[in-house]
């Protein structure tokens, strides 16, 4: 059984049990485990990361940014170990020098604010948690760090580096301490965070370890690590890593949904338009994303979204409504968020509410839309299935650097696919719908569910199954008229299979899906495929989960009544049996208070899929008429008998229970993550290796090189002084050594091979720098050297357009 596109979600009961900050930063240390391509050479880093660029560094400004780097010294605290907050200032003083003079008279456009004791909360479930230095744009005034544009964690000895003690050369790759560990944890958790606060297509942090550095970046597909950087010896990386941070893509901000609304019209708008959601329940009452800082306008922003028809160049633009309805909590996979928009129209235009939904979609597969068309079939829209506006790719080019994310170029590294193709695509809703538990009445809710199965007997009739129902992807019609008079619609097919895809075989037999709800069997027995019923079953979970967290329902377990809420956790585990004993035998003593049609139909549905897990034993007493009962026309009969019913409670009475978070849950130990990464590690760099020499390709890992195996430097820096030439360093017993000595000047730069070839620096001629100061030039080149025509002046950065930086 192939679990590529399955995972546990990370909030191990669905938001049934509160998350312990400890719990929250051990679960993103774990989950990145699993998508961690490295540590690689830190220039294989800068390569992957950035297009090429050509910058000049004036000699007296390298000097001048090495000395204030020797400066970052921790502290020592009256206990006697070592502190990293006395370094702060100084790498906030030595960054904001080398942004400013780097490029002569063209600033990088980037600040640097000490964030460590600015711990601002997220509303929504968030902590109390910041990095020690958030990267802002200069002109920002906006220093919540989450939604900066990266960030520094700053640690006071290399002992607090994850990978202090990888090298690609020894046999065993050793296990992380519990130290390694906790930096690990903590640098993911700082991700996950940012990735919630903004809206991002990738995120770049550094990692200061002492005398040490490490760059990382995350998308959606991928984790990449670079090996050390002695940024005191040789700080050449660190200024090649900024000039590309500052002029590539924003630095990773996704600039299609961050453009501010500030015309007065378009304010109040959304303040209407607000108003209006909210009195008809497609919106929650508005709390801002980070506490005082933000309100509804801000949380909201435009969103340009080009016709269906093939209108070359036009959009049209919808504006949101506050905040997204959902965002993904992890950084990888899909990454979706959902706002609810309203489209901006000229005269005589219709306008109205759409839903935008934003996630990174599987390359290989058919694209959402697509499998929209196919459930629609010949009639352009079927009765239980939303209807589908528009959707597309975000960026044109199949390898564009910002919009699809790194996976297919780390594959390529691999030699194998290990980690998912992903590009960024957007899918728009013309049906607006409620959440399930936001219901008026339960009576309401068994009839948005009956009919959303009435739009699955659909989709199964034009060949196609939904394989990823949930409580999520089942709503109730904000306007029942406009859905055909449907009172409740399926979303989200695109896990979905349809007939004309590929791999018909490997795709029903792939788990797909959110596992509280998907089928005991596909659990159980792992050679089946997936099949209609196995969807009917997930109904049952959603019905189930929705009355036990938002109605007054109790249960009776080992002679003692618990109210409904406090069983969830007992029953949508991460154990599929503890469900099928629910199924087949604790349902029986489920009561809905004062509503015996809702006791019934949740216990006569239970009755039809515990008719698929019989003991073997058992099952010789049924007639086989008697076995195997789910299928659409039993359970949408249950639905009518239940809906027809007498005894329902008033609407006004039947509205939704608020949900109570109960206490938290274990995790995974520190240890399963060392392990995690000792094993990515060690499997990255057995890959890397066989794929070199495949390909004859030199693919070198070279993090903590022993001392025998220089670093490579680099020709982008070459330090040029006709009145008193820098010295190089001596040969250490004639091996070429780089100083390791953190008060060490000297650099012997050395060739690095690049993709393509080697990068090459031009001297200007001597009598042109004659009375000059001395140049540092930084060039990142992808193409052979052979090909490269540069002759900028001292202080010059030009792209391989001609255009200043």
């Amino acid at each position: 059984m192939n679990l590529n596109r399955w995972r546990i979600r990370r909030d191990a009961f669905f938001g049934t049990v509160k998350e312990s900050h400890s719990n929250h930063r051990i679960l993103a240390g774990t989950e990145a485990t699993e998508h961690l391509y490295g540590p690689v050479e830190v220039y294989e880093f800068l390569d992957d990361s950035f297009p090429e660029f050509d910058v000049s560094v004036r000699s007296t400004v390298f000097k001048e940014f090495k000395k204030r780097l020797r400066e970052v010294k921790p502290s020592v605290k009256p206990s006697g170990g070592p502190s990293e907050k006395a370094m702060y200032a100084s790498i906030v003083d030595a960054l904001n020098y080398i942004c400013e003079n780097a490029v002569k008279n063209e600033p990088l456009p980037l600040q640097f604010h000490v964030s460590a004791n600015e711990r601002k909360q997220e509303s929504k479930g968030g902590y109390r948690i910041a990095p020690d230095i958030a990267i802002l744009p200069s002109s920002s005034t906006d220093t919540y760090w989450a939604r900066s544009l990266g960030f520094i964690e700053v640690k006071a000895t290399e002992n607090e580096d994850p990978f202090r003690r990888y090298r690609p050369d020894l046999k065993n790759t050793p296990t992380m301490n519990q130290t390694e560990v906790d930096s690990w944890n903590q640098l993911q958790e700082y991700a996950v965070v940012s990735f919630r606060a903004a809206p991002r297509c990738f995120l770049f942090a550094v990692g200061v370890f002492g005398n040490i550095a490490r760059l990382f970046r995350w998308d959606r597909s991928s984790m990449l690590v670079s090996g050390p950087i002695r940024y005191k010896t040789d700080p050449t990386p660190l200024i090649e890593f900024l000039v590309g941070f500052a002029s590539h893509a924003r630095s990773g901000i996704d600039e299609s949904v961050r453009m501010p609304i500030t015309g007065p019209a378009e304010r109040k708008l959304v303040k209407e338009k607000y108003q209006e959601a909210f009195t008809s329940r497609l919106l929650p009452k508005y709390e801002p994303l980070h506490k005082g800082y933000n309100d509804l306008v801000v949380d909201s922003t435009f969103i340009d979204i080009p016709r269906p028809e093939p209108t070359e160049g036009v959009a049209d633009r919808f504006v949101t409504i506050g905040p997204p309805l959902f965002c993904a909590n992890s950084i990888f996979g899909r990454g979706t968020r959902v706002w609810l928009a309203w489209k901006l129209c000229g005269d005589g235009e219709e306008a109205g509410f759409v839903v935008v939904k934003d996630y990174w979609r599987d390359r290989e597969r058919w694209t959402e839309g697509n499998i929209y068309r196919a459930i629609y079939g010949a009639s352009g829209r079927a009765f239980g299935v939303a209807r589908l506006y528009h959707d597309y790719d975000v960026a044109a080019d199949p390898r564009d650097q910002v919009h699809v994310a790194s996976g297919w170029m780390v594959n390529e590294k691999l030699g194998e696919a290990v980690f998912k193709d992903l590009v960024h695509h957007r899918c728009v809703l013309l049906s607006v719908g409620i959440p399930l538990w936001r219901f008026k009445s339960t009576r309401q809710l068994v009839h948005a569910i009956r009919d959303a199965l009435e739009g699955h007997l659909n989709m199964c009739k034009n060949g196609v199954l939904h394989r990823d129902i949930s409580v999520n992807n089942i709503l109730i019609s904000a306007d029942p008229g406009a859905e055909n008079e449907a009172v409740g619609f399926l979303i989200d097919p695109e896990l979905a299979f349809a007939d004309g895809m590929k791999d018909k075989d490997g795709e029903l037999h792939n788990l797909t899906g959110t596992y509280q709800f998907t089928a005991v069997d596909r659990f159980e027995n792992t050679d089946v495929d997936h099949e209609s019923w196995h969807d009917i079953e997930s109904f049952f979970w959603v019905l189930v989960y929705v009355v036990l967290r938002h109605t007054l329902c109790q249960m009776v377990l080992s002679g003692a009544t618990y109210k409904g809420y406090q069983c969830v956790p007992g029953i949508f585990t991460d154990v599929p049996g503890d469900r099928q004993l629910f199924a087949t035998a604790k349902v029986q003593t489920l009561e809905v208070e004062r509503n015996a049609p809702l006791t019934r139909c949740i216990q006569k549905f239970a009755s039809l899929v515990a008719s698929h897990y019989r003991a073997p034993d058992v099952r010789e007493r049924y007639a086989a008429d008697e076995l195997n009962l789910l299928t659409h026309d039993r359970v949408l009969a249950l639905f009518d008998e239940a809906l027809n019913a007498d005894g329902w409670p008033a609407e006004e009475e039947d509205g939704p229970v608020p949900f109570t978070i109960l206490e938290t849950h274990t995790v995974r130990s520190k240890r399963s993550i060392a392990e995690n990464i000792r094993n990515a590690v060690a499997e990255n760099s057995k890959q890397r290796k066989q794929n070199s020499t495949a390909s004859k390709r030199t693919l070198v890992n070279a993090f903590g090189l022993r001392e025998r195996h220089p670093p490579r430097r680099s020709k982008r820096i070459h330090i040029e002084d006709a009145k008193d030439p820098e010295p190089a360093p001596a040969d250490v017993k004639g091996k070429g050594r780089a100083p390791e000595s953190a008060d060490e000047d000297e650099i012997k730069p050395s060739k690095r091979r690049t993709r393509a070839g080697l990068s090459r620096v031009k001297s200007e001629p001597k009598a042109k720098n004659a009375g000059k100061a001395a140049s540092t030039r930084i060039t990142r080149s992808k193409a052979s050297s052979k090909c490269r025509k540069a002759a900028a002046s001292t202080g010059d950065h030009r792209t391989r357009s001609g255009r200043r930086y």
